[in-house]
C-alpha cells in the first residue's frame, strides 16, 4: 500500500484589526451600545463587551465606514 499525502498550500488570510468598532455619530443604537459597552467592560463583562462589539461592527453605519 503506497501512502503518498501532500500537504495543501497554505492560506494568506488578510491582517484583521483588532482595535474595537467606533460608534458612529449621531446614530442612537451606536451610541447606547458603545456605553452598553463602556459599562460592560468597567463591570469585566468581557461577554457583553464582545457582543456590542459584534452590535457595532454589524450596524450598517459602521460597515459603511469600515473597510471589510
Amino acid at each position: 500500500m503506497d501512502h503518498n499525502s501532500v500537504q495543501p498550500t497554505p492560506i494568506d488570510l488578510p491582517d484583521h484589526d483588532w482595535r474595537p468598532p467606533a460608534p458612529s455619530s449621531g446614530c442612537e443604537i451606536c451610541t447606547e451600545a458603545g456605553e452598553q459597552r463602556r459599562l460592560a467592560r468597567t463591570s469585566g463583562d468581557l461577554s457583553a463587551v464582545t457582543d456590542h462589539n459584534i452590535t457595532l461592527r454589524s450596524h450598517p453605519h459602521i460597515r459603511a465606514n469600515t473597510p471589510h
